[in-house]
């Protein structure tokens, strides 16, 4: 399989890291935040002040690979302070790294044709948290998760033909059809029924004696005054 078809079906893609003699320390952090992004937030510093802690600790279990404890000394300190990567030391880092941080670390060695050939480094407690990292010769890049491109959702179409209307009462009185609703009004109150309306009692009528009358009221006011001069004489 090549390494662009095993990035495709795990949705990863590569990301280029800076070739200062820590690129497995940057590829480290970059890919873990990525991959596990639930994990505890590692940064660059706090990486490599575990990998100084473990191995000033637990120097006799690396004396095993063939390096003496005062070497293992001598080449991390050309390793952390220096970024010396060309030793015997550097090749066990990947080793060290999932040991400080109890995952494996796999590292994906790419040829120029684009396949791999993988390398399993096993965290000393067992687990199934794996950590992927590319190599390509003495270069170590970052695996970090591909963005994905979301799809906004629809919006739903305004109202534009629809129209409400209400029922014909007893008495065929109908209600004017409530105009279609626009996206930017608020809901349409609902129809009234002109049955279940009730008079409204009217106020007498009042007029200001300093504003001048109109022939129209002039003639009325004339007319209410006779009317009441007939009803008192008929009274009487």
């Amino acid at each position: 399989m090549s390494l662009k078809q095993l990035l495709h079906d795990n949705n990863w893609t590569t990301r280029q890291s800076p070739d200062d003699g820590h690129c497995l320390l940057h590829s480290t952090e970059a890919s873990y935040a990525s991959q596990l992004p639930m994990a505890p937030k590692l940064s660059l510093s706090s990486l490599i002040s575990k990998i100084v802690s473990h191995v000033s600790s637990c120097i006799e279990d690396y004396t095993i690979y063939g390096i003496s404890a005062i070497d293992i000394k001598s080449e991390m300190n050309d390793y952390i302070y220096l970024q010396l990567y060309n030793s015997n030391f550097s090749d066990l880092v990947p080793l060290i790294i999932a040991r400080v941080l109890d995952i494996n670390v796999l590292v994906l060695d790419t040829d120029r044709s684009g396949n791999y050939k993988s390398h399993l480094f096993e965290a000393q407690l067992k687990t199934t948290t794996n950590l992927a990292l590319q190599r390509i010769g003495d270069h170590y890049n970052a695996i970090v998760t591909a963005r994905t491109v979301s799809i906004p959702a629809p919006l739903r179409p305004c109202a534009s033909t629809t129209t409400h209307r209400a029922e014909s009462s007893t008495n065929n009185h109908s209600v004017m059809p409530i105009p279609p609703q626009s996206c930017n009004t608020k809901e349409a109150p609902p129809p009234v029924n002109v049955n279940e309306m009730t008079p409204t009692k009217l106020s007498r009528f009042t007029y200001d004696r300093d504003t001048p009358l109109s022939l129209n009221d002039q003639r009325a006011c004339h007319l209410t005054r006779k009317l009441r001069k007939s009803l008192i004489s008929l009274s009487l």
